[in-house]
């Protein structure tokens, strides 16, 4: 049997429920380092906090199925950045587009235009 001390040391490392934990614990006889790796294995651990990242997972299993968005190496900072030199970059290329192309569609179309409350037409 496994004590709540060894459980909440275990939630220190870990991101589990008190039943996870407890049946990590228990099935590896109440060793700590045991039950650390195994769920390690099932990449629910956090990364260390001493020196170098802190790796948190993601709360549910789809989002930690997708993670690991960033190369490795980068950061969080360094892949916000990343995202937003992409976005921006989309943006002034789509801009570009439709400056290039006279404010007319992919399909050759002119701006649409819309009927206003008092009857004239409006570019969109």
């Amino acid at each position: 049997m496994v004590s709540i001390e060894q459980v909440e040391k275990l939630l220190q490392y870990a991101d589990v429920s008190y039943e996870e934990a407890r049946d990590a614990l228990e099935s590896c006889n109440g060793s700590l380092l045991d039950a650390i790796v195994l769920l390690e294995r099932q990449g629910k651990v956090r990364g260390g906090n001493k020196g170098g990242a802190v790796t948190v997972l993601p709360g549910n299993e789809q989002e930690r199925e997708n993670y690991g968005s960033q190369t490795p190496g980068e950061n969080f900072v360094d892949t916000v950045k990343r995202g937003l030199k992409w976005v921006g970059e989309s943006f002034d290329n789509m801009i570009e587009s439709i400056n290039a192309s006279g404010g007319r569609n992919r399909h050759g179309a002119p701006p649409k235009e819309e009927q206003t409350k008092n009857g004239e037409s409006e570019k969109l």
